[in-house]
């Protein structure tokens, strides 16, 4: 929770489901320097009695947390791989994200449906169709286990990234007796 105008587009949907009179609890959780900020946000919203914040949790707590989700949205930029989506995506949870290079799982339209950062009118959008179409909702969060089946699963990830290491080592013990040769 960094990113205040991230959370904030997050907030602000929620605010319009729950004018629109959708029966509906939202979580968010994580810490970070902007919460502060989106509790105040959330109090001006009125969103208290559906909205609890929750510290991060340890990946043991988060399968059973996802499991018992509808959706699971990823709003702010992460500059490495987003586990968190990864996790959701693995719980049989449709995800909105927005877009993040680190993460080449979260493929728009196939496992993930994704919005513009900080766009809570798209992101409004995108969550009402999946609240509304179930049929959708679930053809999206099992496109995702399809793909993470096919090109994440885990013996195939450690096996490649194995590899990678064997690789990084041989290549440095021979730049290190290249080195050694010409001084």
């Amino acid at each position: 929770m960094d990113d205040f105008g991230c959370f904030d587009a997050v907030l602000r949907t929620f605010a319009e489901l729950k004018a629109r009179r959708y029966d509906c609890v939202y979580f968010i959780i994580g810490q970070g320097r902007a919460e502060r900020r989106l509790r105040a946000r959330a109090e001006s919203l009125a969103l208290a009695s559906e909205l609890t914040f929750v510290e991060r949790q340890p990946p043991w707590q988060m399968t059973g947390i996802l499991k018992a989700a509808d959706v699971y949205i990823s709003p702010a930029p992460i500059h490495s791989v987003d586990f968190q989506s990864l996790l959701a995506m693995a719980s049989g949870v449709p995800v909105l994200s927005i877009e993040s290079p680190a993460s080449d799982f979260l493929k728009d339209g196939r496992t993930t449906w994704q919005f513009r950062q900080g766009d809570a009118s798209g992101l409004t959008k995108k969550l009402l169709s999946l609240l509304e179409d179930r049929a959708a909702a679930k053809g999206l969060a099992e496109n995702a286990l399809d793909y993470l089946r096919r090109y994440h699963a885990p013996v195939d990830v450690s096996a490649r990234t194995a590899e990678i290491y064997r690789r990084a080592i041989a290549e440095g013990a021979s730049e290190k007796n290249v080195k050694q040769q010409v001084f």
